[in-house]
Formats: C-alpha cells, sequence, structure tokens
C-alpha cells in the first residue's frame, strides 16, 4: 500500500504457439482482474494480505500447463512527524545587529528533505 493496482507479466517459452492464456486468482482477498485471457493481467482493488494468482496456458496442440505467483500487500508504514529545535532564545543588544540561530531536524523513521525559516 498506499497503491492497491498490480500488473504482471509473464514470459513464456514454448516449441508450440500460444491459443489460450487464462489468469485466475486462487486465493486471497477480493481483487478486480482485467485482461485474463491475455499474456498481461491487469489487477485492481488489492486490500493488505496475501494473493496466488495462477496463469494457465494452452498451446496449438491442446497441452496445457500453469504457473502460480504470489502477491504481498503490506500495511502502508505510518509516517510520524518529524521533531524540530531551532536552537535557544536570543537577545540582541545594540550596537550588535545580528544572531546566529542553529537549529536541528531529527526523523526517526525517515529523513529530513528540506528547511524553511520563518520569521
Amino acid at each position: 500500500m498506499p497503491t492497491s493496482d498490480i500488473t504482471l507479466n509473464s514470459t513464456i517459452s514454448s516449441a508450440n504457439p500460444i491459443t489460450t492464456y487464462a489468469w485466475t486468482k486462487q486465493s486471497g482477498p477480493t481483487a478486480t482482474l482485467a485482461n485474463a485471457n491475455t499474456p498481461t493481467l491487469s489487477v485492481s482493488k488489492l486490500v493488505e494480505g496475501t494473493y496466488i494468482f495462477r496463469l494457465t496456458i494452452t498451446d496449438n496442440k491442446g497441452s496445457q500447463v500453469y504457473d502460480e505467483v504470489k502477491v504481498s500487500v503490506l500495511p502502508q508504514e505510518v509516517n510520524n512527524a518529524p521533531k524540530v529545535d531551532a536552537g535557544i532564545d536570543q537577545v540582541i543588544v545594540p550596537p550588535t545587529n545580528f544572531v546566529v540561530i542553529e537549529g536541528k531536524g531529527i526523523d526517526g523513521d525517515g529523513s529530513i528533505v528540506s528547511y524553511s525559516w520563518k520569521r
């Protein structure tokens, strides 16, 4: 997650021409299958869980074979907000007209990608 759609592409090696493709969902939560009679399956509306999809092919002489693929949909990770420290309070006494401020940010489950100072 956050995506709920996938595309499964098959690679087939056969001495004879393939006449039919048949994708099926063998197990797992509900999902919507499209293009199930082609080498490429589109799956949508996936939810968290483990799915098994099967592709069965038939060649021009009637021989059939299948293979299965397991797809695991994991829960979306929670992104905790980073922590920020703008530094200690500063006092300016004239004739001094500047101050150096040292701030820092910490992100425990990611990385800081930008800083923005505002007055």
